[in-house]
Formats: structure tokens, C-alpha cells, sequence
């Protein structure tokens, strides 16, 4: 029985791998009669092992203590399967959390490029903007310049149309002078191109 709690303990408490040696090696019943190990000595140190033990046992306030660590131990046995499990839980929604850390990362330098971009886009058409106000407002002056001097230029038209008006007549006169003295220079020319033919044949006439 002591055998077996010491090989069942020792892989859990590396303490025991030397009491277990020390009991296989020195207490392993071969024949019971012709056991080279079985000592006098190595009977004095089995019987003070098992008077320790069943004081161990025996003893009320070691004996709750001894039980205690087995109720912890088995207790804890109980637990570690969840908690290795829960662990295991954990280790994955870390490993999920980092990929997804990663993906938000990305994003979030994704997102500052457009916002940069944007931004960009924004200044451009801010200065578009300021250009356009400042020839809105040359167009306005040249509006203004343009209206005054179509105000001042309309009494002016006003005043050439009537001296128009009152050119026409007399252009109408004009007009038909010029037509009497193009009848009189006709007649002119005609009477011109008479005379020089009479004066041509009497200078003929002369000469014979």
C-alpha cells in the first residue's frame, strides 16, 4: 500500500522519486525467506516508516491536514481540466483579438491615408475657391465700370441719334445736288465733247 501511494504521488511531487527508490530497493519482497535486502537494519528503518505513518494517520490534527491536502489535490485535479480548457478558450479569442487588432490597424491607416488625401482635396479647393472670389469680385468692378459707362454713353447716342435725325434731311438734299450737278456735268461733257468736234472739223476745214 505504501508502494503504491509512493509511486502514484511521485509523478506529482518530484520529492517522492527518492523515497520511492529508497522503499523499491531497499523493502522489494523477492523470495520472503532468502532476501538478500531483508536486514536487520532495513528492518528497523521499515518499522520507524511505519510508526511515522500511522502517527501520521493517527495523529488528529496531521491526520485533517493529510486529508485536506488530498481533498485540495483532488480538488484541484477537478479543476485544472476546466481551467486548462477555459485557458485554451482564452489563448484562441487572444489570438482572434490580435488578428482582428490587426485588421482594425490596418483600417485605421487606411482611413488616415484617405483623410490625408482628402484633406489635400479640401485645400486645393479651398485656394480654387479663394481664386474664383477674387474674379467674382474683378468681374463685379468691371460690371460697375461698365454700367457707368454705359450710363454716361447713352445721353451721348441720345444726342447722336438726334443729330442723325437732323443730318438726314439735309444728306437728302445734299443728295439731290449732287444729282443736278452730275446732270450738269453729263451736259457739261456732252457740250465739252460738241464743241471739240466742231472745233475739230473746222481746223480740218481751215487746213484744206
Amino acid at each position: 500500500m505504501v508502494a503504491q501511494f509512493l509511486f502514484f504521488k511521485q509523478e506529482r511531487y518530484p520529492a517522492m522519486n527518492w523515497l520511492w527508490h529508497f522503499f523499491t530497493s531497499h523493502f522489494e519482497p523477492r523470495n520472503h525467506c532468502q532476501n538478500e535486502g531483508y536486514t536487520v537494519g532495513n528492518m528497523l528503518v521499515l518499522c520507524v516508516i511505519l510508526v511515522i505513518l500511522i502517527t501520521l494517520f493517527w495523529y488528529q490534527p496531521m491526520r485533517r491536514n493529510l486529508l485536506n491536502i488530498f481533498v485540495n489535490n483532488y480538488e484541484n485535479d477537478q479543476n485544472v481540466a476546466p481551467l486548462a480548457l477555459e485557458n485554451e478558450h482564452l489563448r484562441q479569442d487572444h489570438n482572434r483579438l490580435i488578428g482582428e487588432n490587426d485588421q482594425l490597424r490596418q483600417g485605421g491607416e487606411r482611413l488616415i491615408q484617405e483623410n490625408d488625401q482628402l484633406r489635400q482635396d479640401g485645400e486645393r479647393l479651398i485656394q480654387e475657391n479663394h481664386q474664383l472670389r477674387q474674379d467674382e469680385e474683378r468681374l463685379i468692378r468691371e460690371n460697375d465700370q461698365l454700367r457707368q459707362d454705359g450710363a454716361r454713353l447713352i445721353p451721348e447716342n441720345d444726342q447722336l441719334l438726334q443729330e442723325v435725325a437732323r443730318l438726314i434731311p439735309e444728306n437728302d438734299e445734299l443728295q439731290e445736288e449732287i444729282n443736278h450737278m452730275i446732270e450738269d456735268n453729263v451736259n457739261l461733257v456732252q457740250q465739252n465733247a460738241r464743241l471739240e468736234y466742231e472745233n475739230r472739223r473746222l481746223r480740218d476745214g481751215r487746213n484744206v
